[in-house]
């Protein structure tokens, strides 16, 4: 997989989203290779501590794993329920929706 390299113009660090993957697994307590980094994702959005990356995990899994997302205090929604995100937060769930469904 490629990895996508976008540098934080302000500090000029490269975070390799790739490298994020082993903690993520870790904090979800899933194996490794349940995850990957969709390589044609990447959104940046400001936030009061400055530019803020934006990557897309999959979760490689048939079923998604609920247990693992409500252990770390999250969950899983149908897009249909969404609606009352705030617009930052829609326009990201757009832009995430367009990249997995292709468009």
């Amino acid at each position: 997989m490629d990895d996508i390299i976008k540098p934080d113009e302000t500090n000029n660090i490269i975070t390799l989203p790739t490298s994020m993957l082993k903690g993520i697994a870790k904090w979800l307590e899933l194996k490794n290779d349940e995850l990957e980094i969709d390589s044609e994702f990447y959104e940046q959005v400001d936030i009061a501590e400055g530019p803020l990356s934006i990557y897309l995990v999959r979760i490689k899994m048939i079923d998604p794993p609920f247990s693992a997302a409500e252990k770390v205090g999250a969950k899983f929604s149908l897009i249909t329920e969404l609606r009352d995100l705030i617009p930052a937060e829609l326009d990201l769930l757009r832009s995430a929706y367009s990249a997995i469904m292709g468009g």
